[in-house]
């Protein structure tokens, strides 16, 4: 992890522990350290993100095969499969004695469940965050799928997630954020390290 990452987690737990409500300040900083969680702790701009994100959209996938990396990048968004507001409120649950372990848990395990899903900008504007979390993508009409790499101005083999695949998280029965999201068990192996892992560059 980087030193950046720990700083930014320090304030989250800060945050929690004093119980701050959700603001844009606390937003960003949700942003970023859950961008860095998703890469295995190193955090990325979006649109270099956005570049090697392997958890993607067939509308994503289809537009890769007509577009370079920088068209890609103007016609698609980071999506959070948990808007950071539910993520926040369901910190908030774990109480104000929360250690950073704890915080550095919520977060390893989370991003885990609910990785970071590139989507095309139109399916983003049709996402509602008011659904419960088992129908927020299908009633979008939006498939997740993985890509095996990443390949511009060619259709990248695109695999879709199976239902037989998908892990369900509980509902944290925050107030209109209840929006966790299933996801591919499959793809767990660049998310595996915790609270035990924070090394420096």
């Amino acid at each position: 992890m980087d030193p950046v990452t720990e700083i930014e987690l320090r304030a989250i737990h800060a945050f929690v522990s004093a119980r701050i409500p959700y603001t844009s300040r606390v937003a960003r900083l949700m942003r970023t350290t859950t961008e860095a969680f998703h890469f295995s702790g190193r955090y990325y701009a979006s649109t270099l993100a956005k570049g090697i994100n392997l958890t993607i959209s067939r509308h994503a996938a289809e537009l890769m095969a007509v577009s370079n990396r920088a068209e890609f990048s103007k016609g698609t968004i980071l999506e959070h499969m948990l808007p950071l507001k539910a993520m926040y409120a369901e910190m908030l649950t774990l109480g104000s004695q929360v250690s950073f372990e704890q915080i550095v848990s919520y977060f390893t395990d989370t991003l885990q469940k609910c990785p970071l899903v590139t989507v095309t900008k139109e399916e983003d504007r049709r996402l509602r965050n008011d659904l419960p979390h088992p129908e927020r993508y299908p009633a979008a009409g939006i498939e997740i799928g993985s890509l095996d790499a990443m390949t511009f101005g060619s259709m990248p083999r695109w695999t879709p997630l199976k239902r037989e695949d998908l892990i369900m998280p509980g509902n944290p029965e925050v107030e209109g954020e209840a929006d966790f999201e299933p996801v591919q068990a499959a793809r767990r192996g660049h998310l595996s390290w915790g609270a035990g892992d924070l090394e420096f560059e």
